[in-house]
C-alpha cells in the first residue's frame, strides 16, 4: 500500500541545512509518507547525509542524479512518488511536527477522493516553520503539472 502523503526536496549543494530538514521531518507525529530526496548533482556532502538518513528510514528513497536545474530536477523527483498527495519541502525548511497530521486530515476529510486508482499525487500546503514560502496549493493532478 502506498502513503497517503508523498514528499519531495529537491537538493543542490545544500549540506548545512539538510539535517534540519530531514530531522523535522522525521519528527512528523504522522508516520505514513514517503520521502523523496532528489539530489540534483550536488559536489558537497548532500548526497552523504542524505544516505545516512536513508539507510535508517525505509520511507527515505535517495536519488543522485546529474545537474539538471531545478524545475527539471522537481518533475523528475514528482515523477518518482507513489502518494496520493504531494508536498514540496525546500532543503532548508523546517516542518512543525503535526503539519503532516494536520495535512492528511485535510485531505482525508476536506478533499474530493481522486478519481483514479493509481492517483497522481495533488500538491497541498503544509505547515512550514521559517522564512520559507509556503507550498502552494494546487488541485491539478501530477500529469498537468510535469506537462
Amino acid at each position: 500500500m502506498s502513503a497517503l502523503i508523498s514528499l519531495v526536496t529537491t537538493i543542490y549543494n545544500r549540506q548545512q541545512y539538510l539535517a534540519g530538514t530531514i530531522e523535522s521531518i522525521l519528527a512528523q507525529t504522522h508516520r505514513d509518507f514517503e520521502y523523496v530526496l532528489w539530489d540534483d548533482g550536488s559536489t558537497d556532502e548532500s548526497v552523504a547525509i542524505t544516505q545516512r538518513y536513508a539507510d535508517k528510514d525505509d520511507r527515505l528513497r535517495v536519488i543522485a542524479a546529474p545537474h539538471q536545474g531545478i524545475a527539471p530536477a522537481l518533475r523528475s523527483a514528482i515523477a518518482a512518488t507513489r502518494g496520493t498527495y504531494l508536498g514540496w519541502v525546500d532543503s532548508d525548511d523546517l516542518l512543525a511536527p503535526t503539519a503532516l497530521e494536520q495535512t492528511a486530515l485535510i485531505a482525508t476529510t476536506c478533499l474530493p477522493p481522486p478519481p483514479w486508482s493509481k492517483p497522481p499525487p495533488f500538491l497541498i500546503p503544509i505547515p512550514i516553520l521559517g522564512w520559507s514560502t509556503p507550498i502552494t496549493t494546487s488541485s491539478t493532478p501530477r500529469d498537468r503539472i510535469m506537462d
